[in-house]
C-alpha cells in the first residue's frame, strides 16, 4: 500500500473507499501482485467516474437514478460471457437468499416505498421494526423479508443491488441459513457489477435492510 493514494482503512491523508465484499476480496488478491497496481487504478478511476455521475443524477431524481443502476447492474449480467453463467443453480422458488441480512441504501428504500405505493403493495412495518431490534444476522423466526411472498419475491422489479447481483454456484443446500454458515456458499462474481454497486456506497448511506426502509417511511 506504500504510496497508493487509497485505503481500505482510516489512514491520513489516504482516500477512503467503501467498497463491496467481493470487490475488496478481489482488491485484496490483486495488492498481493505488484503487476497490477494498473488494473487497481483503473478500478478506483472507474468508482470515482461513477461517483461523480451519480451524485449529480441523484440530486435531480433519487429514485430514477437508482432504476437506472439497476438496469445498468442487469444488462452486465445480461451480456457476461455464458462461460461465467454456467454453473448458476438459482431459480424461481428458490428463496434461501431472501432470509440472509442485507444492506441497502436509502435511495433504494425510497425506490421500494414508491413500487410499493403504486402497486399496492403493505408494508408491514411492524415485523421491520421486529427485525430491526433482532437484527438478521442471526438465523431466526425474524430473518424472512419482509417482502417474500408466496415462496416469490413480492418487489422483485425493484429488488435492491444486493439482491439483484446475488447468483450463487454451489449447492443450493448451503444456502440455507438456517443450517449452513453463509460464508460456505460460492457465489457469481462480475467486477463491473461490484464496481458500480460500490460507486453507489460512497454516494448514499447504507445500512441493514429493515433499518434503511423503517428510516424512509419516516421520512415519507
Amino acid at each position: 500500500m506504500t504510496g497508493l493514494p487509497y485505503s481500505f482503512e482510516p489512514v491520513p491523508d489516504y482516500r477512503k473507499y467503501t467498497v463491496t465484499s467481493q470487490l475488496k476480496d478481489y482488491l485484496g488478491m490483486l495488492m498481493e501482485q505488484a503487476e497490477s497496481r494498473e488494473t487497481i487504478e483503473q478500478i478506483l478511476s472507474l468508482i470515482d467516474g461513477y461517483v461523480h455521475q451519480l451524485t449529480t443524477l441523484s440530486i435531480q431524481n433519487r429514485v430514477e437514478t437508482i432504476k437506472e443502476i439497476y438496469k445498468s447492474i442487469d444488462r452486465f449480467f445480461d451480456t457476461a460471457a455464458d462461460e461465467n453463467k454456467k454453473e448458476i443453480k438459482c431459480k424461481t422458488g428458490c428463496t434461501a437468499c431472501c432470509f440472509i441480512d442485507v444492506d441497502i441504501t436509502g435511495d433504494e428504500a425510497a425506490v421500494i416505498i414508491n413500487y410499493c405505493n403504486e402497486n399496492g403493495i403493505r408494508i408491514d412495518r411492524a415485523y421491520l421494526e421486529s427485525q430491526a431490534i433482532t437484527g438478521r444476522k442471526t438465523y431466526s423466526g425474524l430473518s424472512r423479508c419482509v417482502f417474500l411472498k408466496d415462496n416469490l419475491c413480492s418487489i422483485y422489479p425493484v429488488r435492491p443491488v444486493a439482491c439483484r447481483k446475488h447468483w450463487v454456484k454451489t449447492d443450493p443446500a448451503l444456502c440455507d441459513f438456517s443450517e449452513n454458515v453463509i460464508n460456505q456458499v460460492g457465489g457469481y462474481f462480475d467486477v463491473n457489477t461490484e464496481i458500480l454497486a460500490s460507486a453507489l456506497l460512497n454516494i448514499a448511506g447504507s445500512g441493514p435492510f429493515e433499518k434503511m426502509m423503517i428510516s424512509e417511511l419516516e421520512k415519507k
